[in-house]
């Protein structure tokens, strides 16, 4: 595939399946894998870290697993289908782009904490090298499909 064929998903995140693609063709800094994150889709990107083209951070572990152990069945289906643990993140960085992982990984613990933010929305849509229009489908789709979603703080009405 060449560069001028590595265009974003319509649906689902923008990279996909072709983060490292996109990390390969410049167009990419920073990606990110939940802990669930199917290994079969993760190939590619394991090989360019296991050449040294990518560097990481594994964040998220006591997190992921405090929200699992709260929602009842979580944990054990958890388990069952990925193992024992530990259940963390990974940041997947182009070397000289450290900083914009870590902003990444400070950003993703605060909309963990605090809910839907529209501008920690934007941000990460831009580290992780989204364009405009990906970022902006996305919150569109968040907002249809949670209508009562508030961002955080609350207006004082």
């Amino acid at each position: 595939m060449s560069d001028e064929n590595l265009v974003e998903n319509e649906e689902g995140a923008p990279h996909e399946g072709r983060e490292a693609q996109f990390m390969l063709a410049g167009k990419k800094e920073v990606a990110y894998f939940c802990f669930d994150y199917p290994e079969e889709h993760f190939q590619d990107m394991r090989r360019c870290i296991d050449e040294g083209l990518f560097e990481t951070i594994k964040f998220g572990a006591e997190d992921n697993f405090n929200r699992l152990a709260q929602t009842p069945g979580a944990l054990d289906w958890v388990r069952e289908h990925i193992g024992d643990g530990p259940y963390e993140d990974l940041v997947v960085y182009v070397p000289g782009s450290r900083d914009k992982a870590l902003r990444f990984i400070e950003l993703q613990k605060c909309a963990f904490k605090y809910g839907y933010i529209e501008s920690v929305e934007r941000e990460i849509g831009k580290i992780l090298g989204y364009s405009q229009e990906s970022t902006d489908r996305f919150i569109q789709t968040l907002k249809q499909r949670y209508p009562n979603l508030r961002e955080f703080p609350p207006d004082n009405d």
